[in-house]
């Protein structure tokens, strides 16, 4: 808009008028958060009401939840669009927040990415960890899930795009389509627009009282919460099928316990069943932590190991750049110009790229440690914690020999016949397998594996914390 022209001024006045006289609920703010000054504790907070619809008799009520904190912003082009808050049921008691608030807008009818998916999937966990000594508390619980609400009078309208776009039902329209046997009452009726919706506004509260991951203390709480999180992926897919599908650091939530620390996993929004397709091919919100075979292929179909690949990437990422923001922003100010860490490979680009630099860098543990893990922060326990992954991972010893074949092969320098006759014919005749196919073979023995380096990194951290190392469960 070029203001210095006729047309220019014409264009900006318009669009002042026009605001002006734009209805208050279509406007683009969220009236169900206020930001308070100067009330309660005394500091700036926030209010956040989430609201619960009884089906029966269609009233609805908001409950008032409280934050000083807000852990993560919807800034990302792909994902849930979330924004994280740990909040509280008083201002008194936000220095403690014992709940953690998701505040999303979702795409409604179109797959597995919203909270009722993830709702069905924590209610299975729920009921089959929930009486477990050793996992009880491995999973986030919620406390409430559905849409937002916006009101004028005692008429409330689940927010959505299309509500953006039309805007409230008027007064008369409310008269017209309330229901005739609640003239009169003062219970809270749902206005549900006809207009299909495009994206939802929702929120949903869990039970949670820490922190998340890449804001842990120290970097032995990591190595714990990482631990224990691969334990109960592996539990939920061992008893449930179940496999998560949207790794991050705001995946895994660190909760003080008596023994120092413990992992709780969140985010099953792109959860999904092994075996089954459906929903694989939404893209999370960190393709950086995606495994190789996801970005080569969104719609083949995901397997535990590829859900622990994303867990690899995630160590090797805070072991890099620090496991909370002043570590963050201290190793930041040190870089160069242009840095040389290959790591920034993994967030740059398109899926394809940031595959291709991935299996070049997990293609033996020596690229690893040349590309990676020299790059890690000196003396981190999470440097030797990603060699020993990545080693589970990427070198098992029925998969290696694969492994090492194809990194002679890519050698221009190497003669055909140095390469085994069976593998030169099956080659020839097109039979040979991506190790990453390949190693889901073997399995149950990469996980038995995988256990017990967890269990000696998980026991060396705790120590480290001055804390009682904890069993550990076997079994793929």
């Amino acid at each position: 808009m070029d203001i210095s022209g006729i047309k220019g001024r014409r264009a900006l006045i318009s669009l002042l008028v026009n605001w002006s006289l734009c209805p208050v609920d279509r406007l683009g703010f969220d009236p169900s958060i206020r930001y308070v000054v100067g009330r309660g504790s005394g500091c700036p907070y926030l209010e956040i009401d989430v609201h619960k619809m009884d089906k029966r008799t269609g009233k609805v009520e908001p409950q008032t939840y409280y934050s000083q904190r807000c852990l993560g912003a919807a800034d990302r082009l792909t994902g849930c669009h979330a924004r994280y808050f740990a909040a509280s049921t008083s201002p008194e008691s936000m220095y403690k927040p014992a709940f953690l608030i998701k505040d999303r807008w979702v795409t409604t009818g179109s797959g597995p990415a919203d909270d009722a998916h993830e709702s069905s999937v924590l209610n299975v966990l729920h009921s089959e960890f929930g009486k477990s000594s050793e996992f009880r508390g491995s999973f986030v619980r919620l406390v409430s899930a559905g849409p937002v609400y916006i009101s004028r009078g005692d008429i409330f309208v689940a927010d959505s795009t299309a509500t953006a776009f039309t805007g409230l039902p008027s007064a008369t329209q409310d008269a017209a389509k309330a229901d005739g046997n609640a003239q009169g009452s003062s219970s809270s009726k749902v206005q549900c627009s006809s207009d299909r919706q495009v994206r939802q506004h929702r929120r949903t509260v869990a039970n949670w009282a820490g922190n998340v991951i890449s804001e842990a203390d120290n970097q032995s709480q990591v190595v714990v919460a990482v631990a224990d999180a691969m334990i109960a992926l592996n539990a939920a897919y061992d008893k449930c099928k179940i496999l998560h599908g949207n790794i991050s650091d705001r995946a895994i939530l660190l909760q003080k316990t008596a023994r120092g620390v413990k992992g709780i996993l969140a985010e099953f929004d792109y959860a999904n069943y092994a075996g089954d397709s459906a929903g694989v091919d939404k893209v999370p919100e960190f393709m950086l932590f995606q495994s190789i075979r996801s970005l080569e292929d969104p719609k083949a179909v995901r397997t535990l190991l590829d859900v622990l690949e994303s867990l690899l990437y995630l160590v090797c990422w805070l072991g890099t750049f620090g496991v909370n923001q002043a570590q963050r922003v201290a190793y930041v100010a040190g870089l160069p110009k242009d840095p040389d860490l290959p790591i920034l490979a993994w967030n740059r680009g398109i899926a394809a790229n940031i595959a291709e630099a991935k299996r070049f860098h997990m293609s033996t543990p020596v690229d690893f440690f040349g590309s990676i893990v020299s790059k890690m922060r000196e003396n981190s326990p999470l440097r030797p914690l990603a060699e020993d992954i990545h080693m589970a991972l990427f070198a098992h010893r029925d998969c290696y020999g694969t492994k090492v074949i194809e990194a002679m092969i890519s050698n221009r320098a190497l003669m055909m016949t140095d390469i085994p006759e069976a593998l030169r014919n099956a080659m020839a005749e097109g039979r040979t397998r991506d190790v990453l196919v390949l190693r889901n073979d073997y399995m149950a023995a990469i996980i038995a594996n995988l256990l017990e380096v967890l269990a000696r990194h998980r026991d060396a951290a705790l120590a480290a914390l001055g804390a009682a190392p904890a069993n550990i469960a076997g079994g793929a």
